[in-house]
């Protein structure tokens, strides 16, 4: 797990530091050898993650529960490991998942500074009944294609969402998505046409064209990086 706050996102850039970078760094020092890390996403700069899975090779004797125990004394005090395991050779973190779940996190009414970088701080009053109706218009196979601003992540753009949920906590509120895949920047376009509905700057008809593709090019609304976390990423055994 990792707060990512400070960091680039989990890939490794050119410029600023990444999880994966120190994830690398942590691992190669601690076994002696060169050790590269493939991670089940590309998280945006500033997005959490609480399930986060990686693959790696390494040619090691030492027990795992040792290796997490040292790599947690060791790494960024933001990332945590969690567990490790032995898995087959042909195992790919990245393209072998069934579902990720991902939430994101908004703080209605008065800022808390405390708060600051795991929520998204809307000050004004939503409309969350039509929020909750628009939701619903993401539910099942879709083409996400204005739900993207880089096309180069793939030619596909069908996804499907399989649950929508939305609850609140005091005044936060807390959505969940649970899909087959997501795009870069999808979940944030996804809420950012949420926000813009509850604050009636879009109608639901319109957020409908977009997912339908009547409307074409991206939708205008994005919501910010630090609400997000990356919940689970699920694997079919």
């Amino acid at each position: 797990m990792f707060k990512g706050t400070k960091f680039q996102g989990w890939q490794t850039q050119k410029q600023g530091q990444s999880i994966q970078e120190h994830v690398e760094k942590t691992f190669s020092q601690m076994l002696n050898q060169t050790i590269q890390v493939y991670g089940a996403s590309r998280t945006d700069a500033g997005v959490h993650a609480r399930g986060f899975v990686f693959h790696m090779d390494a040619n090691t004797t030492i027990a795992l529960s040792k290796m997490v125990h040292a790599f947690n004394r060791m790494v960024d005090a933001d990332i945590y490991l969690v567990s490790l395991k032995k898995v087959p050779p042909s195992f790919e973190a990245r393209y072998q998942h069934s579902k990720k779940t991902y939430t994101y996190q908004i703080l209605l009414g008065e800022r808390n500074p405390f708060l600051q970088d795991t929520v998204m701080h809307v000050p004004q009053s939503l409309s969350l009944s039509k929020i909750k109706l628009a939701m619903k218009l993401f539910l099942g196979q879709h083409d996400f294609h204005n739900f993207t601003t880089k096309k180069e992540d793939g030619a596909d753009f069908i996804r499907t969402i399989f649950q929508f949920q939305l609850k609140q906590q005091g005044s936060i509120l807390i959505f969940k998505i649970v899909g087959d895949g997501f795009m870069t920047y999808m979940v944030r376009m996804m809420i950012g046409s949420l926000i813009a509905i509850g604050e009636g700057k879009i109608s639901i008809e319109t957020l409908q064209q977009y997912i339908d593709n009547t409307l074409k090019g991206p939708v205008s609304y994005k919501a910010e990086p630090q609400g997000l976390c990356l919940e689970k990423v699920s694997y079919e055994k």
